[in-house]
């Protein structure tokens, strides 16, 4: 075969592949649109609840992540933690759950 009927396989080929990654954005797109939907209406209530964290050593835990730290501060949308004089801010709309770190005797 000739490199010129290659060429149209490979496009279509092509065409596919980028078509179906396209849905699969598409797709988790609307997914991150629906929780973060869901977050901002439990968000004064997470909150509220983070704020009883503070001045603890707590593990916080986001879509994909863990951060272990103090918590120094929440506002209403972030929370502010800090671990070896670092500070951090985290989105509270990402925020999955808080744990408190029981501290060794």
């Amino acid at each position: 075969m000739e490199y010129s009927t290659y060429l149209p396989i490979f496009l279509l080929w092509f065409v596919i592949f980028n078509n179906l990654n396209n849905q699969n954005r598409r797709r988790k797109t609307v997914l991150m649109q629906q929780i973060l939907k869901q977050t901002r209406k439990e968000n004064t209530k997470m909150f509220e609840l983070a704020k009883k964290f503070i001045g603890k050593d707590c593990t916080i835990y986001v879509f994909d992540n863990q951060f272990r730290g103090t918590v120094t501060e929440v506002t209403d949308s972030a929370i502010l933690i800090e671990k070896n004089g670092s500070v951090e801010v985290l989105n509270l709309n990402y925020v999955i759950s808080i744990k408190e770190n029981k501290s060794k005797k």
